[in-house]
C-alpha cells in the first residue's frame, strides 16, 4: 500500500487524493474504480482531469473518439431551444439501456424516464411545462439513477448515465445551461463505450493501463456511429430554420435507431 505523501490535500476526498498523489510521483492516472458511489464533488473532479484518466474524453482525433471541448463550443451557438432538441435526441439512444438495467434488476420504474423524455419532446413542440413542471421531473429522474456499489450488471452504468442525463436535459429545459448539454452528450458516448468494453471483455479492469485496449473500442463501428450522430444531429439543428413538429419527429425517430438498443439487438427480451 502506498502511504500518501504530505505533499498532497489530504482534506480532498479519497478519489481526489488518488488522483493527486499518482500525479506527485510522476504517473499519469488512467483509471479508477471506487467500491463505493462516486459523489459529485469528486466526479466533476474526475470530468475536469485533463490526462488520460478518461480515456472517452481523449482527443486523440478529433473525428475518432469524444471531445467535449469541441462539443461544449459546437452547442454554445446554439439557441434553448436547440439545446433542448440536442440533449433530447442523446437521452432517446441512452432510455434503452435504463429499461434494460430496470428489467434485468427488477428494481426503478423506467417509465419514469421515459414519461419524462416524451414531455421534453412534447413541450419542445408545443411549450406547455412550467417551472415547477421540471422541477418534480427532476425530483422523479433523479430517484430512477442506480448505484454500482448495489448493481453489477453490464447495464448499470448506462442506467446511470440515462438518468444523470435526463435531470441535465430538464436543467436545459429551465434556462441556457451548455454545460449540461455537454454533459448529456459526454454520457451519451459513455454509455456505448462501457457497453463495448464489457461486451468485449467483462474483465476490464485486467486491461488497467493498456491504451491498446481502449484504442481498440473507441475505433469500434458502435462507437464511430455515436460520434457520427452527434456531429449530424450538430448539423441538422444548425441549418434547421425552425424546429416545428415535423423537424422534430424526424430528430426523433433517426435518434431511436441509433446507440446501444439491447432490444432490438436480440440481447434481452421483454
Amino acid at each position: 500500500m502506498l502511504q500518501v505523501s504530505r505533499a498532497v490535500n489530504t482534506d480532498l476526498h479519497a478519489e481526489e487524493v488518488a488522483i493527486q498523489y499518482a500525479k506527485s510521483l510522476g504517473l499519469t492516472p488512467f483509471e479508477i474504480s471506487s467500491r463505493w458511489s462516486i459523489c459529485k464533488k469528486c466526479q466533476e473532479a474526475i470530468r475536469n482531469e485533463p490526462s488520460a484518466l478518461n480515456p472517452f474524453t481523449q482527443k486523440m482525433n478529433s473525428n475518432t473518439t469524444f471531445n467535449r471541448e469541441a462539443l461544449k463550443k459546437e452547442l454554445s451557438v446554439l439557441p434553448q431551444r436547440s439545446l433542448i432538441a440536442f440533449g433530447a435526441s442523446c437521452c432517446e439512444r441512452m432510455l434503452p439501456v435504463h429499461e434494460a438495467f430496470c428489467l434485468l434488476e427488477k428494481w426503478g420504474d423506467h417509465s419514469v424516464l421515459r414519461s419524462a423524455l416524451d414531455a421534453v419532446w412534447s413541450h419542445l413542440a408545443s411549450p406547455t411545462l412550467q417551472l415547477q413542471d421540471f422541477r418534480k421531473l427532476t425530483s422523479l429522474c433523479k430517484a430512477q439513477c442506480p448505484s454500482t456499489e448495489d448493481f453489477g450488471n453490464a447495464y448499470v452504468e448506462g442506467a446511470i448515465d440515462a438518468a444523470t442525463s435526463m435531470t441535465c436535459l430538464l436543467d436545459v429545459c429551465r434556462q441556457i445551461d451548455v454545460k449540461s448539454a455537454t454533459y448529456i452528450g459526454e454520457f451519451a458516448y459513455h454509455t456505448v463505450y462501457v457497453f463495448l468494453a464489457i461486451a468485449n471483455d467483462p474483465e476490464t479492469e485486467l486491461h488497467a493501463g493498456k491504451p491498446d485496449f481502449y484504442n481498440q473500442i473507441i475505433g469500434m463501428p458502435l462507437a464511430l456511429a455515436e460520434l457520427q450522430k452527434q456531429q449530424e444531429d450538430l448539423l441538422f439543428l444548425k441549418a434547421a430554420p425552425s424546429l416545428d413538429s415535423a423537424t422534430l419527429d424526424a430528430l426523433r425517430k433517426s435518434s431511436s435507431i441509433c446507440g446501444v438498443r439491447p432490444f432490438h439487438r436480440g440481447l434481452l427480451k421483454k
